[in-house]
C-alpha cells in the first residue's frame, strides 16, 4: 500500500479537480489518502467530508493553522501506513496508471530512495515536458515535491523534511539528504502528471514572496553549499531556477557539443553570448572530455553537461536534446560566428510553419545571395549546415535522435535527409546570419553515402551536393 499525502487550503474547485483524478486513476485498496484541510475559510472541509463517506482510503484532517508544506507533511508521513509515501501537491491532475508507474520504478532498485513523473510547469527542469511522449528511465539530482515517492526506509534513514524552510526548497533540501545518505532518485520516463505549480506562492503578497525565497534560499545554501559534491549540483539548480512563481521556460536552447580539443573555448562562448542578447534562451554545453567548465554569475542561461562516453558527435547531440526546454533547439558548433540578433532572426515557434523541420542562417562566407534585395522571406533549401542548425521540437519529435554511427561530421546532412523524408521543410531565414566552417571527415562521408545513395528521391541531391566538396 501507498500513503498519499495531500495540503489543500482553500480553492476547493481545484483540490477537488485533483481528488478526482486520484479516484479515477488509481486501484482501489492500493493506497490510503491523508489529506490535511489547512484551516480552510471556505466550505472545503465540509466537502471533505462528505467525499470520505464514500471513500474509504479518503482520511481528511482539519489543520487548526495554515502550517507550512513542511510542517503539514510530516504530519502525513508520522501517521503513514504504507510501504512507500506520495507527496502530491493539491494542484495537480494525476493521468491512467501514474501510481503503479512511479512504485514500479521504486521497486526495480532497493537503492533508489524517490521517484518523480514528468510534468507541465514549476519542477527542475529535467522533469518538465510540454509535450509529453514516454522516455527511458533516468536518474537525476532533484525532483520536484508536487508529486514525490519516497520509499519508507529511506524516510526512516533520512528523516523528516525540514521545518524551517517555509513554503519552498524543502524538497529540493530532501532530495540531497536522500543523496547524501547514499540514496537514488529517479524520474520515470512513462509518467506524466500535470501541475500548475505555484499557486500558494501566489497568494502571498509580492513582498512576502520575495522574503520567503531569500530565506529558503539562504538556509539551504548554508546547508549544503560546503559539501561536496553536492554543493555544486546545487548552485547550477539555483541558475536553472527562476523564482518559485516565474519558472523559466526560454524559446530556444542551443546546444553546443565539445569534442576534441578546444581553442579559445571561454573567448568562444564569450562571443556567442554576447550574440544572443536580447533573446530568450538556454545554452546547454555537452562535454566529451569533462573539462572543467563553470557558468559565472553573469551568465545564468549557461549550463554544461559532461557525456565522457560520447564517443559520437551524435551522443552529444541527443542528450543536449534531452536536457533542453526550448521550443526551437539550435545545434551550434563554436567555431561558428552569428552576427548580432541571429537568434531571433530563427523565428520564435509560434511563428514557424508546421511542415518546417529546420532552420539555418544565411551564410556568410559565400554561395547563393539569400535574402537579396532586402527581402525578408524564408527561402527553402534542400540542406543545412550543422554550424547552426536549428530543429523545431516537433520535428524531433517525429523523426527522433541523430543516428550516432555519425562520429564526427555529416550528421547535419543526413538528418536534412530524414527530415525532407518524413514530409518536412529546410529552409534559410535571412534575418539570420553566421560564418560556418564546414566539417569533412572521410569515414562520415561513406557512412552517408552508403546509408542514402539507394533512396531514389534524395540520392539526386546529396550526388550534387556531395560535389561541391568533392565527395565521390
Amino acid at each position: 500500500m501507498t500513503s498519499i499525502i495531500l495540503l489543500c487550503r482553500n480553492q476547493w474547485s481545484v483540490t477537488k479537480r485533483c481528488l478526482d483524478s486520484v479516484r479515477s486513476h488509481t486501484k482501489s485498496g492500493s493506497y490510503e489518502l491523508l489529506v490535511y484541510d489547512n484551516d480552510s475559510t471556505d466550505k472545503t472541509w465540509e466537502h471533505l467530508q462528505r467525499l470520505a463517506c464514500n471513500w474509504p482510503e479518503l482520511k481528511p484532517t482539519r489543520n487548526k493553522k495554515n502550517f507550512s508544506f513542511a510542517r503539514a507533511v510530516n504530519m502525513g508521513m508520522r501517521a503513514a501506513k504504507g510501504r512507500a509515501i506520495m507527496w502530491l501537491n493539491s494542484d495537480t491532475v494525476v493521468t491512467p496508471g501514474w501510481l503503479e508507474g512511479l512504485n514500479r520504478v521504486l521497486d526495480a532498485d532497493e537503492r533508489i530512495g524517490g521517484v518523480g513523473p514528468y510534468t507541465d510547469n514549476m519542477a527542475p527542469p529535467y522533469q518538465i515536458s510540454k509535450k509529453f511522449k514516454p522516455k527511458p528511465n533516468r536518474d537525476l539530482d532533484f525532483l520536484g515535491g508536487f508529486c514525490f515517492l519516497v520509499r519508507k526506509e529511506a524516510v526512516e534513514s533520512v528523516g523528516l523534511l525540514d521545518e524551517r524552510f517555509e513554503w519552498g526548497w524543502e524538497d529540493m533540501d530532501y532530495c540531497l539528504r536522500l543523496r547524501h545518505g547514499h540514496w537514488r532518485l529517479r524520474l520515470a520516463g512513462s509518467v506524466f502528471v500535470s501541475h500548475d505549480g505555484g499557486r500558494t506562492m501566489k497568494t502571498m503578497p509580492s513582498p512576502e514572496r520575495r522574503r520567503t525565497d531569500l530565506q529558503n534560499r539562504g538556509l539551504i545554501l548554508e546547508k549544503w553549499l560546503d559539501v561536496r559534491p553536492l554543493g555544486g549540483d546545487l548552485a547550477n539548480l539555483f541558475r536553472m531556477l527562476g523564482t518559485p512563481w516565474e519558472n523559466y521556460f526560454p524559446d530556444y536552447s542551443i546546444v553546443v557539443p565539445l569534442v576534441g580539443p578546444q581553442r579559445k573555448l571561454t573567448e568562444n562562448l564569450e562571443r556567442l553570448r554576447k550574440s544572443c542578447e536580447g533573446s530568450r534562451y538556454e545554452v546547454i554545453v555537452v562535454d566529451a572530455r569533462e573539462r572543467t567548465l563553470r557558468a559565472g554569475p553573469q551568465w545564468p542561461q549557461l549550463r554544461v553537461e559532461a557525456c565522457p562516453a560520447g564517443r559520437s558527435i551524435s551522443n552529444l547531440l541527443n542528450q543536449g536534446v534531452r536536457a533542453s526546454r526550448g521550443e526551437i533547439i539550435v545545434f551550434f558548433d563554436l567555431s561558428t560566428v552569428a552576427a548580432k540578433g541571429w537568434l531571433a532572426g530563427l523565428g520564435s515557434g509560434r511563428g514557424i510553419a508546421p511542415d518546417i523541420g529546420a532552420i539555418g542562417p544565411v551564410p556568410l562566407q559565400g554561395g547563393p545571395d539569400f535574402g537579396k534585395n532586402g527581402s525578408r522571406k524564408r527561402i527553402s533549401v534542400d540542406f543545412l549546415s550543422g554550424g547552426c542548425f536549428a530543429v523545431t521540437r516537433a520535428a524531433l519529435a517525429t523523426v527522433g535522435e541523430f543516428d550516432t554511427h555519425f562520429k564526427r561530421a555529416y550528421w547535419d546532412w543526413d538528418y536534412c535527409l530524414r527530415l525532407r523524408q518524413a514530409g518536412f521543410r529546410l529552409v534559410i531565414s535571412p534575418q539570420a546570419r553566421a560564418f560556418l566552417d564546414p566539417v569533412d571527415i572521410p569515414g562520415d562521408r561513406k557512412t552517408l553515402l552508403e546509408k542514402w545513395a539507394t533512396v531514389k528521391e534524395i540520392a539526386g541531391d546529396l550526388k550534387r551536393k556531395a560535389c561541391s566538396i568533392a565527395l565521390s
